[in-house]
């Protein structure tokens, strides 16, 4: 998973969030979704990109709401789940 960001007018740097993985969707407060890992963890990236997994086992969250403290949707083995993360 990769966040690009604009260094200067019409150059953009990367950023590296995680040897392995996939970020499928960002909020309006910077924050991402995806999984992460050889294992596919269920990830939230901050702000900052520092990741958070949500779960132990192999699971993926594909998108969140705007909130502050998001709700996370996605599934963790054969469940469906939704989740609050600070």
């Amino acid at each position: 998973p990769i966040l690009w960001t604009a260094a200067a007018l019409g150059i953009y740097d990367w950023i590296n969030l995680a040897p392995e993985g996939v970020a499928v969707a960002v909020n309006n407060n910077d924050r991402i979704v995806g999984w992460s890992g050889a294992a596919g963890l269920a990830t939230v990236w901050t702000e900052t990109q520092v990741p958070e997994t949500l779960f132990v086992d192999a699971s993926q969250a594909y998108s969140l709401n705007n909130n502050l403290e998001p709700m996370v949707v996605g599934r963790n083995g054969d469940l469906g789940f939704v989740i609050r993360v600070n």
